[in-house]
């Protein structure tokens, strides 16, 4: 009995330290994406539109693309009016590999679709997509670290698109806002002696 109860104290030892550990890091993750900057992804369905193309396709094909600008256009403005967490760029998935060896000349751009100097990349770079978590299968706003990892509770990283049993969807505008809603009251909760 004794050998199981200092088992049992073990690995609740474990379990806390391990649970500080990622609480730790979070924090961490979290002063550094205040400090740092968002790059958020923007798919655009070229290997789908070749396809298409290629299959003689073509109404189809611009059809998609059309669809695709849209939905780059919605991110594009969602982020604009709503982001304010920390400083927010773009970049096309075309260009994941240069984003995670850290090349983002002529790769980066504002929600006006103007170029950036890599120099105003300043602090740690973290990432962001719409798309479907990993692990979870959550559709939804996810934040991601350079390499596009995405990133572990119990950092806020990630916004539903589904709410209310999830049947209520969630448009990416008020993602973004939530989840900049999330990331500010989780930084004033973590560090309450910043103003």
């Amino acid at each position: 009995m004794r050998k199981l109860s200092t088992l049992l104290f073990l690995i609740s030892i474990c379990f806390s330290l391990n649970a500080q550990t990622n609480l730790d890091k979070a924090k961490e993750q979290l002063h550094e994406l205040k400090n740092g900057v968002l790059l958020v992804r923007l798919f655009t369905n070229d290997a789908k539109i070749s396809g298409l193309e290629a299959a003689g396709k073509t109404s189809e094909a611009n059809k998609t693309a059309q669809a695709q600008q849209r939905e780059n256009k919605d991110i594009l403005l969602s982020f604009s009016q709503v982001f304010q967490f920390c400083p927010v760029f773009f970049f096309y998935s075309d260009d994941s590999e240069y984003i995670r060896n850290g090349n983002f000349d002529g790769k980066i751009f504002d929600s006006s679709l103007t170029l950036v100097d890599p120099s105003e990349i300043t602090g740690t770079v973290f990432t962001a997509e719409f798309s479907e978590t990993e692990n979870l299968g959550i559709e939804g706003l996810i934040i991601m670290d350079d390499q596009l990892f995405p990133l572990e509770a119990p950092f806020p990283f990630y916004q539903r698109k589904y709410t209310v049993f999830g049947v209520v969807s969630l448009t990416k505008s008020r993602m973004v806002h939530r989840l900049n809603n999330k990331l500010r009251d989780t930084y004033k909760l973590w560090f309450p002696e910043v103003k």
